[in-house]
């Protein structure tokens, strides 16, 4: 009875914290409907497939990952690699409920007991025709390493290049 309780109450918490939706990434007249992105992103179980992937417990490199479907990403970071992921698909369904099919914008942020769950769009009014999203490893004063898409909006749609890699040096 007391497992139940503690879940209930888990489940509970989770509702009342709820997401904060990036209010800085208001949908405009002329974007999809909340429902058209909602069934994108959440499309052949790719919130489940996300959360699924390869976040083994004590994997050291494992405190952030991001994935995106077109210009929409989906990021965790999390304090603590020593625990698998507790809030994973709650977070990201939190965030779609709330803040893409009931709010107008294209995304937001979920965070609670060490993990931060995110979706935002990289391409956004104001920003430039052409993106880079990625992940950058290294120092900008030595040897880095980058990975990131270049996403371009191309008459109502975007054309996302695959992985591009960029290795160097600045001195």
């Amino acid at each position: 009875m007391s497992l139940i309780r503690s879940l209930c109450f888990l489940s509970f918490s989770l509702e009342v914290l709820g997401a904060t939706c990036f209010t800085s990434q208001e949908r405009l007249p002329g974007d999809p409907c909340g429902t058209d992105i909602a069934a994108a992103l959440t499309s052949e179980d790719r919130v489940g497939c996300f959360c699924a992937g390869n976040w083994d417990a004590g994997d050291y490199q494992q405190l952030e990952r991001s994935t995106n479907h077109g210009s929409v990403v989906y990021s965790i970071e999390r304090t603590d690699n020593t625990v698998p992921l507790k809030y994973c698909e709650e977070a990201f369904n939190n965030i779609i409920d709330e803040c893409i099919l009931d709010g107008n914008t294209w995304g937001g942020v979920f965070s609670f007991d060490g993990e931060v769950y995110n979706i935002s769009n990289t391409y956004h009014h104001g920003n430039y025709h052409g993106n880079i999203a990625g992940n950058f490893h290294g120092n900008f004063y030595g040897d880095f390493h980058v990975n990131f898409n270049v996403c371009v909006y191309v008459s109502d749609s975007f054309v996302c290049t695959p992985n591009w890699k960029l290795d160097g040096n600045l001195v």
